[in-house]
């Protein structure tokens, strides 16, 4: 059996985690990891899972071999000769994100949804390369089926799929909007109230 999807928008890879100092009135201190909900990374996990849902994907059982290519975006400012190299392979995205922060992220996001557990990835292969368009494919299959997946770096996704970081300004914008409401309300309520005490001095 085997599974492809695709996650549209710039690679990403596992965020680190953070970690902070606790001191309880009563005991020792500890230190206390723990992931940064604002933190882009940490979203971009749910995204991937997300798109593996809406693409239908299996739970797989058993041993697995999963194979992913990050395709990196080409720089508009790059030469026609440049950019040739960059699709025929000659030069390959030598940068951040880590390839094995790559793999840590997809298998997060899969792990309990795509597979019971990573533990059941045996083989696979990830591949930094650029393409005209920026995505992370993933094929997923049981090991006696296990076959590579072919580069193919002028591929156009579907475009009516929206990318991580238009997902991502959505929630940022969702979320300051929110908080302007919330102090634009609280604002009339001041206002409200000491209008109300002008009023009842007066009288």
């Amino acid at each position: 059996m085997q599974h492809r999807f695709t996650v549209p928008g710039e690679p990403r890879g596992k965020a680190r985690h953070r970690s902070r100092m606790v001191t309880p009135k009563e005991g020792k201190g500890f230190i206390h990891n723990y992931n940064d909900t604002d933190d882009p990374n940490v979203a971009y996990v749910g995204f991937v899972e997300e798109h593996y849902q809406r693409s239908e994907g299996p739970k797989f059982s058993g041993p697995i071999r999963v194979d992913i290519i990050a395709y990196f975006r080409i720089a508009a400012s790059d030469s026609g000769l440049e950019k040739n190299r960059k699709l025929s392979g000659m030069k390959r995205p030598a940068k951040k994100p880590d390839k094995d922060n790559i793999d840590k992220l997809v298998f997060d996001a899969l792990n309990k949804t795509g597979f019971a557990d990573d533990a059941s990835i045996v083989d696979g292969r990830t591949q930094k390369v650029y393409g005209n368009f920026p995505r992370i494919e993933v094929l997923i299959t049981t090991l006696n089926e296990a076959e590579g997946l072919d580069l193919d770096p002028k591929k156009e996704p579907d475009q009516d799929e929206k990318t991580f970081d238009q997902t991502w300004k959505e929630r940022k914008d969702a979320k300051e909007a929110a908080e302007q409401k919330r102090a634009e309300t609280k604002r009339r309520k001041g206002s409200k109230k000491k209008a109300n005490t002008g009023a009842v001095r007066k009288s």
